[in-house]
C-alpha cells in the first residue's frame, strides 16, 4: 500500500500504484508533511500546528495525538523506532519525543543547552536510520545530526555544503546518502562520521 499525505489534512491511499483514494477519516485540516509506518497497519503522520496523527488500520482512519493550533510550529519529519518510541522534528530546531506511542510528547533540545543558536535553531528536515543502529537528521546549512543510541544523544556533523539537505537514506551496503538544495548529493562510508560530495547532474532534490 502507498500512503501519501499533503495539504489540508489530505491522506491518499493506493493498493495498485495507479488509482488513489482519500482515507475514510482524517481529523485535521493542517498541512501534513511526513508519514511513517512501522508495519503494514501502524503509522503516524506529522505536519503544521505541531500536528501528529496516527493510524492502526493501514491509513484508512486516523486519530489526533498532538496538535498546537495557532502556534505556527511546523513538523517536517516523523520517525518511530518501534510502536512506542518516536521522534518528530521540524522548523527552528523543533523536536518532540514520545515513549508511549504518541499519547504524550516531550519537547527536546537535541544538541543540549550549550549549543550555539545558529546550530540549535536550524530547520530539521528529515529523520532517517543508518547502519548499525545509527540515526540521522538532515538539516539546513549543510549539516546532519547524528545519534548512535536511538536518539538519546546527538552531535552535529557539518559538511562543506552551503545549502540545505532535504533527505537522506542508507543503502544496502551501509553507504549513506544525503541530498538536497542545488542538486547536491553527499556520501558517507564510515557510518556518517565524514561526508564527501558526489558528482551529480541533477536539479534540486527533495523527499517527504
Amino acid at each position: 500500500r502507498i500512503v501519501a499525505v499533503g495539504d489540508y489534512g489530505i491522506v491518499v491511499l493506493s493498493d495498485d500504484g495507479r488509482s488513489f483514494r482519500q482515507a475514510r477519516s482524517v481529523p485535521t485540516r493542517a498541512p501534513l508533511t511526513s508519514v511513517f509506518f512501522i508495519d503494514e497497519r501502524q503509522g503516524w503522520a506529522a505536519g503544521h500546528d505541531g500536528t501528529v496523527i496516527a493510524t492502526a488500520d493501514g491509513g484508512e482512519t486516523w486519530r489526533v495525538l498532538h496538535q498546537e493550533r495557532g502556534k505556527e510550529r511546523v513538523l517536517l519529519s516523523v520517525w518511530f523506532e518501534n510502536a512506542r518510541h518516536g521522534l518528530a522534528v521540524g522548523q527552528f530546531g523543533l523536536a518532540l519525543e514520545t515513549q508511549d506511542g504518541g499519547a504524550t510528547w516531550t519537547e527536546r533540545k537535541l544538541l543540549g543547552d550549550n549549543a550555539r543558536p545558529e546550530e540549535a535553531d536550524r530547520h530539521l528536515m528529515q529523520i532517517f536510520p543508518g547502519p548499525a543502529g545509527t540515526l540521522f537528521i538532515a538539516t539546513e546549512a549543510g549539516g546532519l545530526l547524528r545519534s548512535e543510541d536511538g536518539g538519546a544523544r546527538w552531535t552535529l556533523v557539518q559538511t562543506d555544503n552551503k545549502g540545505s539537505f532535504w533527505t537522506g537514506l542508507a543503502l544496502a551496503d551501509g553507504t549513506l546518502l544525503a541530498a538536497g538544495q542545488r542538486g547536491h548529493v553527499y556520501r558517507s562510508t564510515d557510518r556518517g562520521l565524514t561526508w564527501a560530495r558526489s558528482e551529480e547532474h541533477t536539479s534540486e532534490l527533495q523527499s517527504h
